[in-house]
């Protein structure tokens, strides 16, 4: 994976994925989510969920992702202050 900072690099990287690769891809996941707010204007929310290349509504088989964002309550509404997208393995595939 990469860490990329700031929002320009962040937004840069993803419109050449979805201007390439990922062209017509949607993003679909269970549905479920656990919320946590370990302060009342801070919000952590994982999430299962991945893509589907061909643009339909079913995940295809191997981009199943969990997703991760922290979200922070400011004057303008809740904002995404971090996000983590992480590809789902078998760690015993690995040994």
């Amino acid at each position: 994976g990469m860490q990329l900072p700031g929002r320009e690099l962040i937004e840069s990287s993803h419109r050449a994925l979805f201007e390439g690769p990922l062209r017509g891809s949607t993003i679909g996941g269970p549905g479920d989510a656990s919320v946590r707010f370990p302060r009342e204007d801070v919000a952590i929310v994982v999430s299962g969920g991945g893509s589907a290349l061909d643009g339909g509504d079913a995940v295809a088989q191997g981009r199943e992702s969990t997703v991760t964002f922290v979200l922070v309550r400011s004057e303008a509404g809740w904002l995404i202050t971090a996000f983590q997208n992480t590809r789902v393995s078998d760690p015993r595939a690995a040994a």
